[in-house]
Parts: C-alpha cells; structure tokens; sequence
C-alpha cells in the first residue's frame, strides 16, 4: 500500500503514546474508505501536548499526496486522493470558481519577469490589485483558493501567488477546467501556462512525481485548442450556467451601476429627477461584450468610447433593461457579488425602488450577497 511508507516514517518519528493511535489512524481509512472522517478521527485523539507531531503528521501526508494520486483498495471499493488536495475543482464551489475566471478576466494579471537578483531567472505570479477598501475580496479569494498572500501599499491591495507548486497545482487546472474569455487574456494566459510548466519541470525542487504531472499538462492538446479557439466560435458553444457565473465575476470587475440626471424632468417634490443605469465597457473584446448584450438581453448596439479608437461599451438605461438588468443579478441560481460591488448593487436597487420611473419593477426583497 501506497501510505505505508508515510506510516512507518511518522512512526519512527512519534511517541509510543501516540504510535498506536496513527497505526489505528491507519487502518481505519483504509478499513472505511472515507478520508474526511479519517482526519476528523486523529484530531479527536490528540491533545494539545502532540501538536508538533499533528503537524508532522499532516505535513507529511499533504506533501505526498500533493503530488501523487493515492489509491487505497479495499476488496471492489476504492478511495481516490487527488495528487493535489487543494485541487479547487473538487473541493469548492463550482460556482465560486467561475465567478473568480469572470473577475480574472477583468481584474486579474499573469506575470513574467526576471528577477533583480538574478538576471537570468525568470519568475512567475499571479496577482489581483484592488483599491484598499476592497481588501476583503481578496481574503475571499485567497480563501476561495487555498493559497496566496493579501499585502497592502499605500491605497492599494494586492493579492498573489507566487510559489511555483501552487501555480502548478492550483492556478495551471483551474484555468485549463474553466477558460478565460477576454482574447487578450486567454492569449497572456497561454504564454503564462507554457513557460511556467518548463521551467517548473526541468526546476530542482520538482519530483518525479511532479515530472508526470505536468508532463500530462504540457501533453494535454485540448488546452491548446481550448485557448486557440476563436472566440467567436468559442462563445457560442459556452456552456449557459458558466457563462452566467462568469459574467456576475467579470461584472464585479468591470461593471458600473449608477444614476444619472433625467433631463425629462423636473426637480419636484413628487418625482426624483433620476434615471437608473448600468454599464460594462472593455477595451476591444467586441465580440465578448455582443454576447454579454445578448444574455442580458439589452438593445443598445455596443458603443465606441468617444475619443477613443478601442474602448467599448454595452448600457442599458431604457425601463425595459434595466429590468432585464435586475432580473440577471438576482437570479437566485447564480452566484452573487461578492466585494464593494455588492454594496453598490444593493444601494442601486434601493434607489430603484423610489424612483417613480421604475414603479412596475418588481426588485426582489430578499436578495442577499454571497458572504463566502
């Protein structure tokens, strides 16, 4: 069996005391075939005095496993352990995980530089950079990925990742499983991919294990073809359900609700002379917003930025889009906002409520943000 070596090494490393426990700890996962109540169960054993030997124990299964598909075989039943046990697209929320692709696609950043120090070694990170009073988006993303570290500088925040492993093990299958849909990303995203998996492999901290791993990654042809898709073919295949989840991230990012002056009325005590509006603009990515105009069935062509040659817009602004608008975000089967964003959406509809304009829209009371 593939955990005995794990086994034996902790025992010669224990106290007597707490041998008998781990060889029970043991079986016990190999007798229930249930990992989750295996953990559980050493937990409840163990008192404060064995905590250095808890995190010995835990350092050297996580360190094994995050590189190595373990298969525990007890007669027909088989217990899988991913080689990654952080592997987000198991553990998390599926939902979650598209939202975050949609806020990469606007706010998120793949990196390649060289190192100050060393010139000829080239580093790799992921980053999202938000102004300071949406620090606690980035805490949810590290916590949504398992990784990562959350600095602050001056006015800004930063989230990254910057170790290879958790590029390798986290970033690489999380965006292999689900793309990214501005062009300019998928094609920085590709380079990123290629680069870091050579380097990583032919690196002095990689196992065999690790070898095979993105051996696989590097042989996986479907990504290729995945990422060079154009995107116009590409977008009208997309799975509904992803693009939705995608778009309330990438709205989270690049979205703007908001009142403007309604120049058909005047200031009265009985009608707010305001009118509601919502608007998403992007360099480029025509193509990307005409389907985000289509799903969220707006009227408006997509615009080009006055005194601009690339920067353009979708908006609606008529009652009947906004509506459609509202309807879209509050669509309980999606995922919801999750930073500042969340707070601008709500105080949004609330102004909605009171504007006379908008009396026949029905704003659902009981919307909430996603607190995860």
């Amino acid at each position: 069996n593939k955990l005995a070596p794990i086994i034996i090494k902790i025992l010669f490393n224990t106290r007597k005391s707490l041998q008998i426990y781990i060889y029970d700890f043991y079986n016990f996962i190999y007798k229930k075939d249930n990992y989750s109540v295996f953990l559980l169960y050493i937990l409840l054993i163990c008192r404060s005095r064995f905590k250095n030997i808890i995190f010995k124990l835990f350092t050297l299964i996580k360190n094994y496993l995050y590189a190595q598909l373990v298969e525990v075989k007890n007669n027909s039943s088989i217990l899988h352990i991913e080689k990654n046990i952080y592997k987000a697209s198991q553990r998390l929320n599926t939902k979650n995980l598209q939202w975050f692709i949609g806020f990469t696609d606007g706010d998120g950043c793949f990196s390649v530089y060289k190192e100050k120090k060393y010139q000829n070694n080239w580093r790799h990170e992921f980053s999202i950079g938000l102004q300071i009073k949406d620090i606690r988006l980035l805490y949810k993303i590290k916590n949504l990925l398992g990784c990562g570290t959350v600095k602050k500088y001056n006015n800004v925040a930063v989230f990254r990742i910057k170790k290879l492993k958790h590029l390798v093990y986290q970033i690489i299958p999380l965006f292999d499983k689900f793309p990214l849909l501005t062009e300019k990303k998928r094609i920085v995203y590709l380079n990123f991919r290629n680069t870091l998996l050579n380097k990583f492999i032919n690196s002095k901290i990689a196992t065999n294990e690790d070898i095979n791993f993105v051996k696989n990654l590097l042989n996986n042809n479907d990504i290729n073809i995945l990422y060079n898709t154009p995107i116009e073919k590409f977008l009208n295949n997309i799975d509904s359900n992803y693009f939705d989840n995608w778009l309330v991230g990438f709205t989270e990012a690049e979205g703007s609700f908001y009142f403007i002056k309604n120049k058909n009325l005047k200031d009265n005590i009985s009608q707010i002379p305001l009118k509601a509006e919502f608007r998403l603009s992007q360099n480029n990515n025509v193509i990307l917003l005409t389907k985000i105009k289509e799903k969220l069935k707006l009227t408006r062509n997509v615009n080009l930025q006055t005194n601009s040659s690339n920067h353009y817009y979708i908006v609606a602004s008529s009652i009947d889009t906004i509506q459609n608008t509202i309807y879209f975000y509050t669509n309980p089967s999606i995922v919801k906002f999750k930073g500042i964003k969340y707070l601008k959406f709500i105080l949004w509809l609330k102004g909605i409520k009171n504007i006379n304009r908008y009396k026949n829209i029905k704003i659902p009371n009981n919307y909430g943000g996603d607190s995860s």
